[in-house]
């Protein structure tokens, strides 16, 4: 989970008749619209019919990513987007994604990086709701999950997503 700070600064709240309280972090002012994160995440928890949770999304540097995956998965490299379940079974929690690392892939995708960001909080989601991506049937499932979802919102379809790991 985040330090507790992330948890103080603006959070945006999806509006009443919803039951998620999706929250974004945004301390660099990375140019995306927090509304379109929202309702991404939302879709993605309704996708996998799930009808209340909290949900913080960090856009943040690759350096913090990088340092958050050291800490918790013991791997000292920048990845895309990182998902921390509050506890198990429950599918509220915090995603953080790298917005530099999110540009650099969304230009290897073909795609805007607010785009990419957006598909990144849908991947995120589906991790706390309990999807993995570990093995290849795993993955195709994540893929047509995110890519469902992100079409449902006018984002570009990519049959083929996957991280761009350097």
């Amino acid at each position: 989970m985040f330090p507790g700070f992330y948890r103080e600064r603006a959070a945006i709240s999806m509006e009443p008749p919803s039951s998620y309280r999706v929250s974004v972090i945004n301390p660099y002012d990375c140019p995306i619209d927090a509304r379109r994160l929202e309702v991404a995440v939302a879709a993605a928890l309704q996708a996998r019919s799930i009808s209340c949770a909290d949900v913080r999304v960090l856009i943040t540097s690759n350096a913090e990513v990088q340092a958050l995956n050291r800490r918790f998965r013991g791997i000292d490299e920048p990845t895309d987007v990182l998902s921390f379940p509050e506890e198990e079974g429950l599918p509220s929690g915090d995603i953080a994604i790298a917005a530099e690392f999110a540009a650099d892939q969304a230009q290897a995708h073909g795609i805007a990086p607010d785009d990419e960001i957006v598909l990144l909080s849908i991947h995120g989601s589906l991790h706390l709701a309990g999807l993995d991506d570990q093995s290849d049937e795993e993955r195709d499932q994540m893929v047509s999950q995110m890519n469902s979802i992100g079409s449902r919102l006018g984002l570009p379809v990519l049959e083929y997503w996957s991280s761009v790991h350097r």
